[in-house]
C-alpha cells in the first residue's frame, strides 16, 4: 500500500491506532489525510484531502503530530504541534463519521494552546495510559516529560504528571504510550540522548514509565 504513494515533501506523519488512516503534514503546513477505500480493489487506494475547517499556517520550522481520542468518542482525533521562532501553534482536529475525514476544533485548539503553547516540545504522544477511554497528550521539553489530560469536555487541559529525566540526558527524542501485555496499566517509553561529547557522539537511553 505504502509503495502506491506519491512521494511528497512532508514534516510529519501520523497513523491512527487502527492503521486505516493517515495524515501528513505537508512542507507548506497543509495538512491532508487519507484513508483505505472499502472497495474490493486490490491494493486499496489512498484517499488525501484536506480536512474540515483547517486554519491556515504559512509557517512552521518543526511540526509534531500525534493520533489518539481525545474527547472519548470512539474516533481518532489529531494534535498538531507547528513551531517556529515566535513559539508553538497548537491545533487539534476530531475525528469525524465520514472515514477520511477530520475536522478543525477551535474550541479545543484554544484550550490545548493554553496548556501546550508557552513550552516547546521535541516529542509528542497520544494514548490512553488511565484507561478512561480519553487519551492523554505527552510531551518531552528538554529531558521534561509531562503528562496532560481532560476529564470530560468541559475541563480545560491540566498537568497530570511530570517528570526530569537524568540529568546526563539533553533532551527527548520520541515518545510512545500504550499497555502492559495484560492491558492491566498503561506503559509511556522515552527515548532520550545525552549531549554530543568532543568528537560529536551522544549516548542514547531508553526510559520506561507504568501506571499505578
Amino acid at each position: 500500500m505504502l509503495n502506491k504513494l506519491v512521494p511528497l515533501d512532508y514534516k510529519a506523519f501520523a497513523v491512527t491506532p487502527a492503521a486505516d488512516r493517515a495524515a501528513v503534514v505537508l512542507a507548506d503546513g497543509t495538512l491532508l489525510s487519507a484513508a483505505l477505500s472499502q472497495e474490493s480493489t486490490s491494493p486499496p487506494p489512498l484517499y488525501w484531502a484536506a480536512p474540515s475547517g483547517q486554519p491556515t499556517v504559512q509557517r512552521a520550522q518543526k511540526v509534531l503530530m500525534a493520533a489518539g481520542d481525545l474527547n472519548a468518542d470512539g474516533r481518532t482525533d489529531l494534535v498538531v504541534l507547528h513551531q517556529d521562532a515566535a513559539g508553538q501553534d497548537v491545533s487539534v482536529y476530531l475525528g469525524q463519521a465520514a472515514p477520511r475525514d477530520w475536522q478543525y476544533d477551535a474550541g479545543m485548539s484554544t484550550a490545548w494552546q493554553r496548556a501546550l503553547g508557552s513550552t516547546a516540545a521535541f516529542a509528542l504522544a497520544l494514548g490512553d495510559l488511565d484507561r478512561d477511554g480519553r487519551a492523554e497528550v505527552v510531551t518531552g521539553s528538554g529531558p521534561r516529560l509531562t503528562v496532560w489530560q481532560t476529564t470530560n469536555d468541559a475541563t480545560p487541559p491540566f498537568q497530570a504528571w511530570a517528570t526530569e529525566l537524568p540529568a546526563t540526558v539533553e533532551t527527548v527524542r520520541a515518545l510512545a504510550v500504550g499497555m502492559t501485555q495484560d492491558r492491566a496499566r498503561g506503559a509511556l517509553v522515552a527515548a532520550s540522548a545525552t549531549a554530543p561529547d568532543a568528537m560529536g557522539n551522544a549516548s542514547p537511553f531508553l526510559h520506561a514509565f507504568l501506571t499505578q
